[in-house]
């Protein structure tokens, strides 16, 4: 069976997307997100560590999600981990184990890390995958996985090139990337390079779209000022059927941190992001 047959094969074995929402989005109680995106036909949350607030606890977090069908793309998130040279590999391995009991706990399978920020941190990439090989088989041990995210600030892993070439050093079934569309777009990366990613390897694709407009910073953007897949300039849609037609099966969450989203009410929130993806497996006309 050659490339094509293979993908072929892989592709009529895949269901239809499924689409999860960044509870970080708005300012609205866990319960409630949960709610709204079951009531809208939505297929889970991206949960953070900040979504357990007393008195619901990790286990408790859990229930509610089995309860409403809904699953976890991904769980938010630990920084500053390859090459860091602040704390020691044991202390940065101990927060990452503790990230990972509350994952058992509330059933999520994927840790999101984003690389390193750190100006102090080591840039030699033996280091780097030092690091990350042992942060793998720690999450590989426990049957999870480790999705490896660049942001457009990061101190040397800021682009998907970098991050890809690392995840094949390391070369450990545990870890893969985080597609951010957001990330992948300011840095710069051709939609070509779709195809250089084994598909097997790529965790959770991330979805939101932006406007720069040469003034702000990516961090401010990305923070306060993302909009919905197609409401900015960038091919967020393309890049999402590429990563399908590649073989990507896994859930489509919209990260989208805009302040003036972050009040809305959640059902108006939840309409709107509807709205948004259902465009985004159209072909253009």
């Amino acid at each position: 069976m050659d490339k094509e047959e293979g993908l072929a094969h892989l592709r009529d074995a895949m269901g239809p997307p499924r689409f999860t929402l960044n509870s970080a989005s708005v300012d609205q109680p866990i319960r409630d997100m949960v709610r709204a995106v079951k009531a809208h036909g939505l297929h889970g949350v991206e949960l953070w560590a900040r979504d357990i607030v007393p008195p619901l606890s990790a286990p408790q977090l859990g229930a509610l999600m089995r309860e409403n069908g809904l699953g976890i793309s991904a769980f938010q998130v630990l920084r500053n981990f390859e090459g860091d040279r602040s704390t020691s590999l044991g202390a940065r391995l101990a927060e990452a184990e503790n990230l990972m009991r509350i994952m058992q706990d509330i059933g999520a399978d994927t840790l999101l890390v984003c690389a390193n920020t750190n100006e102090q941190s080591s840039g030699d990439a033996r280091d780097q995958v030092n690091d990350l090989r042992a942060l793998a088989e720690l999450a590989g041990a426990r049957g999870l996985r480790i999705a490896l995210e660049p942001l457009a600030w990061s101190r040397w892993l800021n682009r998907y090139e970098s991050v890809w070439l690392c995840v094949e050093a390391v070369n450990h079934p545990a870890l893969g990337i985080a597609i951010d569309s957001f990330h992948w777009f300011w840095g710069g990366t051709p939609l070509s390079f779709v195809d250089r990613i084994d598909m097997r390897r790529c965790f959770v694709v991330q979805l939101s779209d932006a406007r720069p407009d040469g003034q702000r910073s990516p961090m401010d953007v990305a923070r306060h000022h993302r909009l919905f897949p197609g409401e900015g300039v960038w091919p967020v849609g393309e890049l999402a059927r590429r990563l399908r037609a590649a073989g990507f099966d896994g859930y489509y969450n919209l990260e989208v941190f805009n302040d003036s989203y972050r009040t809305l009410g959640i059902d108006d929130f939840v309409t709107r992001a509807v709205r948004s993806i259902q465009h985004i497996f159209e072909e253009p006309a």
